[in-house]
């Protein structure tokens, strides 16, 4: 195994696993520093991101999602980071939400496959900014189809469905 791959792998496997050991840890460190990124792209600001663990939150510890609160000067996110299958590679994306639910931004943080790159370009993921729980992003109809990226979009969009479903959960704890 090489390092590069050991590199790409030993985060995933904290994301993926649902054990009480990884729990703890679900997004690692370059995971973090890649949604500070993409919210100082987004805010133009600094943003400082604290893990809410799904225990805080009363969820149990199999659960397979942290939730990340992300703060750039006035403004709030929140985040969840997910994996899905594209045509023969897994795609690792976060989703951006703001406080009420919708979200801000969609970010493909590792991108695998050969082809459908086309899923990490702004005017795909502007489709998702503002959906949420009550307006899901759903392929074919709210979200358009890039092609050459068919399965990389519709898998895309569909774990988006779910982390707005999961998010919304989480909110209902966090204002409880």
């Amino acid at each position: 195994m090489n390092l590069l791959f050991s590199i790409i792998l030993f985060p995933v496997l904290f994301l993926c696993c649902g054990n009480t050991a990884s729990a703890q840890i679900r997004i690692s460190q370059n995971y973090q520093k890649l949604l500070q990124e993409s919210v100082e792209i987004l805010s133009g600001k600094p943003a400082s991101l604290t893990l809410i663990s799904s225990e805080k939150l009363g969820f149990n510890t199999t659960a397979p999602f942290d939730l990340v609160e992300i703060k750039s000067g006035n403004d709030n996110y929140f985040a969840l980071v997910d994996e899905v299958k594209g045509k023969t590679q897994q795609i690792t994306y976060s989703v951006l939400f703001h406080p009420d639910g919708s979200i801000a931004d969609l970010d493909v943080l590792v991108y695998r496959e050969s082809y459908g790159g086309e899923i990490d370009y702004k005017v795909f993921r502007n489709q998702f900014a503002g959906k949420s729980a009550q307006e899901k992003p759903v392929w074919g109809k709210s979200i358009r189809n890039i092609s050459g990226a068919t399965i990389s979009c519709r898998s895309v969009t569909t774990g988006a469905q779910k982390l707005t479903d999961l998010f919304e959960s989480f909110r209902k704890k966090i204002h409880s």
